[in-house]
């Protein structure tokens, strides 16, 4: 029989089992390998199961917070995979949409402010349950496998097999001693239900414990073997994303970085709609002498600089780092920003007394327990109506507690904080010397 070519979504149904235990399993002692291909047949047939090309779930996440009001958050999920590894998950929230995923060479995460290179994401436990064809490919995720034995959970009988995880992490893979099926991922991961579709059992009810509650997934649409290009899966570009950051830039070598700039797992650079801020505090108030403390890759030093290059000024960013300054300065370079732009590889507490005169707009995002010395460094020598931005004063707040307090208690600091992130920001305007030290 023919089909339309369109995607086709069955009603289907949700797969539950009845309680028991180990004793209830075949009475051979189990194998590794015994238990590994109960699983595959349970789910299918490696056969059927490699019939699966792409698979898109569409449902909710459910984040439970006991004793909080509200008690729990719904946000609309859906998740796109292609084999033999691709896949995306999309969270709608109230801030914007989140996502991550796994584009066949690199994995990636974006939330509300950040588009990160996270390869945490290729092979991990997510990816392999969102895989159609994971099963079968189970040591592509899972490594050093070994049958540990019959446990009890919940009243199920279940074969513990130990595994590595591609992180290096210890898992322990829970199978149930009478279906067959993966009930757990983990300590931490429970399959809680799977649905039939296209002969072939698919997870869709997923519960994953965390601080503080649980988190759970629920795909009430399931559609297989549907059309999906590469287009889903690739990396975000910062541009897409967040258009609105850039819009009025129009500088042709500098903003097209701006919007594709490539950022790792646990970046340190600002996320972009902070260095659009700054970006547009220079430039609104002509200012033409900066500092930066802690350039990491560059990405602030490229906001920065195109701010300067507008308002005819200079800007001297300093990295403590070398492999990350040497990546700044190769940044500054592309942006065509050397001639406005001094990056620096040294130590700022050696580095800054080295600088002549005065400035008008310094920019402290380094290590955090030394934004106090920082600011002794610096604070004397920005000129009135000038201003001293400190990063991460939300995220990173109870390590720079000295710093907070110096700047609210400083008669002539101006200070205000600023929340377009979720890291933060603190401007202070000189407005008058200090009358007190630091």
């Amino acid at each position: 029989m023919k089909h339309s070519g369109r995607a086709i979504v069955l009603s289907v149904f949700l797969i539950s089992f009845p309680a028991c235990s180990a004793s209830s399993a075949a009475d051979s002692p189990p194998t590794l390998e015994s238990v590994l291909q109960k699983y595959v047949e349970a789910l299918g047939g490696k056969e059927t199961i490699e019939n699966i090309r792409t698979r898109k779930l569409s449902g909710d996440l459910t984040h439970d917070y006991p004793g909080q009001n509200p008690p729990k958050a719904v946000l609309p999920a859906e998740v796109v995979a292609a084999a033999p590894d691709k896949w995306r998950l999309v969270l709608r929230t109230a801030t914007g949409v989140q996502q991550m995923g796994f584009d066949g060479a690199s994995g990636w995460t974006q939330d509300a402010d950040r588009v990160l290179i996270d390869n945490r994401q290729a092979r991990s436990k997510l990816a392999y349950l969102f895989n159609p064809r994971g099963a079968v490919h189970l040591e592509d995720y899972f490594s050093q496998l070994s049958l540990q034995g019959e446990v009890v959970s919940d009243g199920r009988g279940e074969y513990a097999v130990k595994a590595k995880g591609t992180g290096g992490t210890q898992e322990t893979l829970f199978f149930d001693a009478e279906t067959g099926l993966l009930n757990r991922l983990g300590e931490n991961i429970r399959i809680k239900g799977y649905r039939r579709m296209k002969g072939v059992l698919h997870p869709v009810h997923i519960a994953i414990a965390r601080e503080g509650g649980t988190s759970t997934y629920r795909f009430d649409d399931i559609a297989v073997n549907i059309s999906i290009d590469g287009a889903p899966f690739a990396i975000p570009k910062l541009g897409e994303v967040f258009p609105d950051v850039f819009e009025g830039l129009a500088d042709p070598q500098i903003v097209p970085l701006l919007k594709d700039f490539p950022s790792i797992h646990e970046d340190m650079n600002v996320p972009c709609r902070d260095g659009r801020f700054i970006h547009d505090l220079i430039v609104q108030n002509g200012f033409k002498k900066g500092l930066e403390i802690g350039s990491f890759t560059g990405y602030s030093a490229l906001w920065l600089g195109l701010a300067f290059k507008a308002t005819g000024g200079k800007l001297v960013t300093i990295e403590y780092e070398a492999a990350s300054g040497e990546e700044a300065r190769k940044n500054v370079r592309r942006a065509g920003l050397e001639t406005v732009v001094d990056a620096r590889i040294a130590d700022a507490f050696t580095e800054i007394p080295r600088i002549e005169g005065e400035f008008d707009f310094v920019f402290i995002d380094a290590w955090k327990p030394d934004y106090v010395k920082f600011l002794k460094l610096v604070r004397d020598r920005v000129v009135a109506g000038g201003v001293i931005v400190g990063h991460n004063v939300t995220n990173y707040a109870r390590d720079m507690q000295d710093y907070l307090a110096a700047i609210r208690k400083d008669p002539g600091l101006e200070t205000t904080f600023h929340g377009l992130s979720a890291e933060g920001m603190a401007v202070s305007i000189v407005r008058g010397p200090r009358s007190f030290p630091p």
